[in-house]
C-alpha cells in the first residue's frame, strides 16, 4: 500500500507520524519499528479537505495542520483527528499560492505568487493580524532571528528591525 501520491506539496512529520495533504483527500499514516524491524505503515484517519491542488507544503502547529490551496482556501485540520477544524478563503488578490506555509514565532505566512503575504494568528478560530505586497515572489519565506527573507522575482529583501 503507497500512503499517498503527492503530486506538489511535501508531507510533514511529527512523533513518527506522516501527514499528506493532497488534492483528493489526506492521511496520517503512523511509521512503527524497533530497529531492525520491519516498518509498518497505520493509517490513523483520512479526510477530506478542499479539493484543489496543493502546492505550498502545509505546516503543523499544536496540534493542527495548516494547508492552502493553490487558489489560496486555507484549511485547519485537526492533527489527531483529521476532521477539518474550519475552511476560508485568504483573498490573496487572484495569485497562485506556491510558496509554502510558513510559521515563525507565534505567526503563521501564507504568500501568494503575485507578492501579497497575509499574516494570520495560528489557532481553531480564523484571525488575520496582517496584509502586506512585495514584488512577485514563488520563493517560500525564510526566517532567521528577527528578520524575513524573501526572494522575489527581481530583488532579494531581508525584512526586520533595524
Amino acid at each position: 500500500m503507497l500512503p499517498a501520491k503527492l503530486d506538489y506539496c511535501a508531507p510533514i512529520v511529527e512523533d513518527s507520524v506522516v501527514y499528506f495533504i493532497i488534492q483528493k483527500g489526506g492521511r496520517a499514516i503512523r511509521l512503527s519499528a524497533e530497529p531492525g524491524e520491519t516498518i509498518t505503515l497505520d493509517v490513523l484517519w483520512e479526510t477530506n479537505p478542499r479539493d484543489d491542488r496543493y502546492y505550498a507544503s502545509p505546516v503543523i502547529h499544536e496540534g493542527l495542520i495548516y494547508a492552502v490551496t493553490q487558489k489560496g482556501i486555507l484549511s485547519v485540520i485537526d492533527a489527531n483527528t483529521g476532521q477539518v477544524v474550519y475552511e476560508r478563503s485568504l483573498d490573496l488578490g487572484g495569485g497562485t499560492v506556491f510558496p509554502s506555509v510558513t510559521l515563525s514565532r507565534d505567526y503563521l505566512y501564507v504568500s501568494s505568487d503575485n507578492g501579497t503575504t497575509v499574516v494570520l494568528q495560528p489557532g481553531r478560530e480564523h484571525q488575520e493580524v496582517a496584509r502586506n505586497s512585495l514584488e512577485a515572489f514563488r520563493s517560500s519565506p525564510i526566517f532567521a532571528n528577527d528578520r524575513m527573507y524573501v526572494r522575489g522575482l527581481q530583488h532579494l529583501y531581508c525584512i526586520g528591525a533595524e
